[in-house]
């Protein structure tokens, strides 16, 4: 092999470099198919969350991700969009929401 060559791998008519061929396959057995074999494996239930329960991670989750961090941390949102987020959160707070 000449200097500056690199082989490729062609996947689905995309190239990917072999020297990451070994590190997407072990990512892929290791980590994403293990992820989706133990997701196949588990009930309905057991794979979602009821809306009660990821409703107030929406409003507030506690390190500052949720609706009314986002609203005090955006000074400069558009109106707009501030009154519709403002909207959608009194919404969101009651407790027939469902998100």
């Amino acid at each position: 092999m000449k200097p500056g060559n690199i082989p490729v791998l062609v996947v689905e008519e995309d190239t990917i470099p072999l020297a990451y061929e070994k590190a997407i396959r072990e990512v892929w057995e290791k980590g994403i198919k293990s992820f989706f074999e133990k997701l196949e494996s588990r009930s309905f239930e057991e794979r979602t969350w009821h809306s009660n329960f990821v409703k107030s991670f929406f409003i507030d989750d506690g390190v500052g991700k949720g609706l009314k961090p986002m609203l005090k941390r955006e000074k400069d949102m558009p109106k707009t969009v501030r009154k519709a987020v403002e909207e959608e959160l009194k919404k969101m707070e009651k407790d027939d929401y469902v998100v």
